[in-house]
């Protein structure tokens, strides 16, 4: 009898971390992505923010019409402009990694940029190392 209550004790956080796990991953329906890079300059001369980084799918499955979403970020944390835009590669493989090269109209409170994601059908996507990155 004391053994058996043992291994339910065992047992329980066990499941509560399964549990968890699949929630998480109910919340991103739409996959996984790992951002591997990111910088965003400043042009003074045309008043552009030029982004250049890396993505890869960290997810086990493809995913389609996979579109980033940018959120320029103000001093004060609240998102003063967004863009979106498809990533090249389509369907995004698991493991595969994409480049990204993006311009945006520049804003005179922006400091940071975030990054969000949705896949086919504006599912959710969960974003590893999301950010804010600092514009230089």
């Amino acid at each position: 009898m004391a053994m058996t209550r043992r291994f339910v004790l065992l047992l329980a956080p066990l499941s509560l971390l399964a549990a968890g796990k699949r929630k998480k991953d109910r919340d991103f329906p739409g996959g996984a992505i790992k951002v591997v890079d990111l910088a965003v300059h400043r042009s003074s001369s045309d008043s552009l923010l030029t982004i250049d980084g890396r993505i890869v799918n960290s997810g086990p499955e493809a995913m389609r019409e996979l579109v980033l979403i940018f959120e320029v970020m103000g001093a004060d944390g609240q998102v003063v402009s967004s863009q979106r835009g498809k990533v090249d590669e389509d369907p995004l493989g698991s493991g595969q990694e994409s480049e990204l090269h993006w311009q945006m109209r520049d804003q005179a409170s922006a400091v940071e940029v975030r990054l969000r994601a949705v896949a086919h059908g504006d599912q959710p996507v969960r974003v590893e190392e999301p950010g804010p990155y600092p514009i230089e």
